[in-house]
């Protein structure tokens, strides 16, 4: 079984962590209409890491996309309905470029305030 918090951003090498650098985003698009807000979303997450210890490729590229509708309801209830795919990229340091996977998530939300 493979650990996905593994892959994220560095490579360890004797104890140390050996020059990687990162570049992280997320962006949310939402606009309201009446009582209803919807957003469409993106992340992106790619960790380069060291030439030291490259065997394939040494970087990592991660992104989620999805969409959700906030709905109030009510002044103190909002229903959220959303949808959100990942995908975990390719397994750095890997020459046969094993692919993580993907998946998804999808629910509804009940949101209260007191």
């Amino acid at each position: 079984m493979t650990r996905m918090s593994e892959y994220h951003s560095y490579q360890r090498v004797s104890g140390a962590i050996k020059n990687t650098t990162g570049l992280n985003g997320f962006i949310d698009l939402g606009y309201t209409f009446g009582p209803a807000t919807p957003h469409i979303y993106f992340g992106y997450d790619r960790a380069q890491n060291s030439d030291a210890w490259k065997i394939g490729e040494d970087n990592n590229t991660r992104n989620m996309y999805g969409v959700s509708l906030v709905y109030q309801v009510t002044p103190n209830m909002f229903l959220v309905p959303e949808f959100t795919i990942y995908d975990y990229g390719t397994k750095p340091n890997d020459a046969a470029k094993t692919n993580l996977g993907k998946e998804w998530i999808g629910g509804l939300q009940f949101q209260f305030i007191f």
